[in-house]
């Protein structure tokens, strides 16, 4: 985010000097000016000196909508914020970024007597730590808002907002309900506690009955019992939801999520991890779960988008599992496959074999990305099986034979074989860089928006 900031007021004043003329335009127009920074670094350089950007943006934005992006360090001086108050009713988005509870506090304070008539409509609040996903059961101190005047304000600030973007930290969603207004709800990177507490985000779900994406990413909860899979107290019925990602998040947590929502008319992205086949505990190390229980769990949903990742020299997953997970999920459309080692065995257990009867996916698109090809026939053979259906296909991979990959081994370019076997053999195939990730596997950044 601060990045972004950066690059873009550095471009407007690049652009400032290029002649009068564009000056003058830049200068004239307020939609060049509609994103308000509040940063304690100051945009300098060649182009644009050391300034102050937060009054000279206001100034030169004239009437129109604000966007807020502040990038605020731990200890904030309330006298910068000052004006703000006065400008609030025309932020149609906010975005904080902040190591300090504090210092968010300070901006939601500005934003708490806004009137009907104001614009706000996305509110983003990330709330930077070294280690947002702790391992033990959160604290007060540990909330966003760990004071009952800032979760007022942004309470009453949910009545208003259409999308909202939480990361870092848990909030307490006791007692909290959302507009009828709310269509967009990202969650992600933070510890909740136990199970259990999931039930109140799924009852302030429930009052989002416009809601129609939803994003929980890399959330942490513990199980209420150890010995036990927690099951849900109430489920709900999201009827205008039309997209559902869940990434990274360990099998406690997937299973209470997903068992809680009975409607099933949107599209589920299912993005896994190790977590996936793992429990989480308070101050311990996570514990395998029996993989028939996450299969079992599977079987019970209908996946549009599977995404595996594997990590770094661990593929998590063996062959054999990878073809129980695909036989579990036979409405699976799309599959995106990151980080993982083609030998026959694997591209065998992705080969569509189903015969009249059995289940197992057609699938109409599949990406691989930072792949290793060890068996190029294999590899053939498995796209093949998929002709009937397969209408689109990304490739970034290396490829040959070994157990260990070096220098020596070449990257998939459209030169080669089985680039142009491929072209042939896909409607829609296009080749990526080998080591260049799918963005849906990319590290979780803040954005600017």
């Amino acid at each position: 985010m601060k990045q972004s900031l950066l690059v873009m007021y550095r471009s407007i004043y690049k652009l400032l000097r290029v002649c009068s003329v564009w000056k003058k335009i830049i200068l004239a127009r307020g939609s060049f000016w509609s994103v308000i920074p509040i940063t304690f670094f100051t945009f300098s350089g060649r182009y644009a000196g050391d300034i102050d950007p937060t009054n000279i943006c206001i100034g030169r934005a004239q009437g129109g909508d604000l966007h807020l992006a502040a990038v605020l360090p731990s200890e904030t001086d309330p006298g910068r914020l000052l004006d703000l108050t006065e400008h609030a009713p025309r932020f149609r988005t906010v975005n904080i970024l902040s190591e300090s509870c504090y210092s968010i506090g300070l901006i939601l304070h500005t934003l708490r007597n806004l009137g009907s008539s104001a614009n706000l409509s996305d509110l983003s609040i990330r709330y930077k730590r070294d280690n947002p996903q702790l391992n033990r059961l959160p604290r007060e101190h540990d909330y966003i808002f760990s004071s009952s005047t800032n979760s007022h304000v942004f309470e009453g600030l949910l009545k208003r907002i259409s999308v909202l973007r939480l990361s870092g930290a848990p909030i307490s969603w006791a007692g909290v309900s959302f507009s009828s207004q709310l269509v967009e709800l990202e969650l992600q990177d933070f510890t909740l506690g136990h199970d259990s507490k999931l039930s109140m985000l799924m009852t302030a779900l429930s009052s989002a009955t416009q809601l129609q994406h939803l994003q929980i990413i890399s959330a942490k909860t513990f199980p209420d019992d150890p010995s036990s899979t927690t099951k849900p107290t109430s489920k709900i019925s999201l009827p205008n939801l039309k997209t559902l990602l869940v990434r990274d998040l360990y099998f406690n947590t997937l299973h209470y999520l997903l068992s809680s929502i009975t409607s099933r008319s949107h599209r589920l992205f299912l993005h896994l991890t190790r977590r996936t086949f793992e429990q989480a505990h308070p101050a311990s190390e996570p514990v395998d779960v029996s993989a028939q229980d996450v299969l079992d769990l599977f079987g019970e949903l209908t996946v549009d988008t599977l995404l595996l990742e594997a990590e770094e020299d661990d593929p998590w997953l063996a062959a054999e599992d990878v073809w129980e997970v695909l036989h579990a999920m036979p409405d699976v459309k799309h599959l995106l496959m990151h980080n993982w080692d083609y030998y026959k065995n694997f591209c065998e257990a992705i080969h569509n074999s189903s015969m009249p009867g059995s289940s197992f996916p057609s699938f109409k698109s599949m990406y691989f990305s930072g792949a290793k090809i060890r068996d190029e026939a294999a590899f053939r053979n498995m796209v093949a099986s998929y002709s009937e259906s397969l209408e689109r296909m990304q490739l970034g991979a290396m490829i040959g034979d070994g157990s260990e990959f070096t220098d020596a081994h070449c990257p998939v370019e459209e030169s080669e074989d089985l680039a142009t076997w491929l072209e042939d053999h896909v409607p829609d195939f296009e080749l990526i860089g080998e080591y260049y990730p799918l963005a849906d596997f990319l590290p979780l950044e803040w954005q600017l928006w």
